[in-house]
């Protein structure tokens, strides 16, 4: 029991000192008003095939987000309580585009808390995409998978785990016209913190325009806490554990298969984030300091053995929790690494002779289609160009894929840590 403890103890860091379930209690995350952007206006296209798909995200590539006070900033156009934009177009149809941004800031408290925090988008002409902006993300984060097209109704994006508490959030919408005779946004965008809607205060400052990184623990690569209520995986050996805190400090550890519960307690000591939990075997304290953690990871130092335990948060099978991995396995001796890039890429290297090899890929629920360049298809003598595997297991730590076809083992991939 006492390894257990002591083992488990490291998860224990994997939530945040949040206080109130409810948002409207309390103004813990205040929203401001929508603001629009008429950007750049039309922009050829060039090279650039859209293959006559309205919305293609292959034309995000040639938007350029507005300054924070580009003075072209002002307030955007309402129908009613909602935000409308209702416009003709002129533009020649996937020929070029017209980019119109819209943002709000969202100023969260470091002591809010949810399990949701979604932006829903009503109809789009022809397409949208949804950006987060904060110290953790100073150059914008999205997700590909959630983009909108033409022909849906509305779209919602969830950025929980993107969110950072104790600054102020900017949220952006860019929205691209692709062909005339209209430029629409209609049906409005709504901001909700799990099922309560948060409306934009009108007496928000016009000073809230920059969100200001506040340093809470003494370590940079301390950068947050995630919250609690997750499942989290500890140095790949436990699973499902069940993590409540309150805002007194105090919380409970539950363990699957153990009738006990176990209690912590958590305290800032000299900039340092310390846990402390006491075996209800036989009364030893276990202290434990966080010396990394961020959404995904956590990294717990044990103060009496020195030992540093990882933590890695349970995964599903997205493109945003695939970009920017990197994952090895050794199969015959013959040491193999493939990397997620962003926008889609993958490469594959074999370590013992470097040769490697660049593909693109897109997920068709847990299927990874990998297809490969040309340069990849001449040095493999390929005779095909698509390669398909399955993915057979996924957390932050593992990744196992089969490829499709007979005669195909799985292949077991470990994540590799910095």
């Amino acid at each position: 029991m006492k390894y257990l403890i002591s083992t488990l103890s490291c998860l224990l860091l994997l939530t945040a000192v949040w206080a109130n379930n409810d948002p409207a209690a309390d103004p813990l995350i205040v929203l401001s008003p929508w603001e629009i952007n008429d950007g750049k206006g039309q922009i050829p296209l060039g090279d650039i095939d859209m293959h006559k798909q309205h919305g293609n995200p292959i034309v995000y590539q040639l938007s350029s987000r507005p300054d924070k006070m580009d003075p072209n900033w002002k307030p955007a156009p309402m129908r009613g309580n909602d935000v409308a934009m209702i416009r003709s177009s002129n533009v020649p149809c996937f020929q070029a585009v017209d980019f119109t941004y819209f943002r709000a800031f969202l100023d969260v408290s470091a002591d809010a808390t949810f399990d949701h925090l979604t932006v829903t988008i009503g109809a789009v002409d022809d397409g949208a995409r949804m950006f987060i902006y904060n110290s953790a993300y100073p150059n914008g984060h999205f997700d590909p998978a959630t983009d909108g097209r033409l022909g849906g109704k509305s779209f919602t994006v969830d950025f929980k785990d993107e969110i950072v508490p104790g600054e102020i959030n900017t949220i952006m919408i860019v929205q691209v016209d692709d062909c005339r005779t209209e430029n629409n946004l209609t049906g409005g965008l709504t901001l909700k913190v799990n099922d309560t809607k948060i409306a934009p205060d009108p007496n928000w400052k016009a000073d809230h325009t920059r969100f200001t990184k506040k340093m809470k623990y003494a370590s940079p690569a301390v950068r947050f806490i995630p919250k609690s209520n997750c499942s989290f995986l500890g140095d790949g050996q436990f699973e499902n554990v069940d993590l409540r805190i309150r805002p007194d400090g105090k919380g409970t550890l539950f363990i699957p298969g153990e009738a006990e519960e176990f209690p912590f307690n958590y305290v800032e000591e000299n900039g340092k984030f310390i846990f402390s939990g006491t075996d209800p075997d036989d009364g030893t304290v276990h202290r434990f300091e966080v010396t990394r953690a961020d959404k995904n990871e956590l990294h717990l130092k044990d103060l009496t053995t020195g030992t540093v335990h990882i933590a890695g948060r349970k995964r599903s099978v997205t493109y945003k929790n695939l970009e920017n991995t990197a994952w090895l396995v050794t199969r015959g001796g013959i040491r193999q690494e493939m990397i997620f890039l962003p926008n889609k890429q993958i490469v594959i290297e074999n370590q013992s002779t470097g040769d490697s090899y660049l593909a693109s890929y897109v997920l068709e629920d847990k299927t990874i289609v990998m297809t490969l360049s040309q340069e990849a298809i001449i040095k493999l003598e390929a005779d095909f160009s698509t390669i398909q595997v399955d993915v057979r297991e996924f957390d932050y730590f593992t990744l196992v894929t089969q490829q499709q076809g007979e005669g195909h083992e799985p292949v077991k991939y470990q994540r590799e840590l910095e």
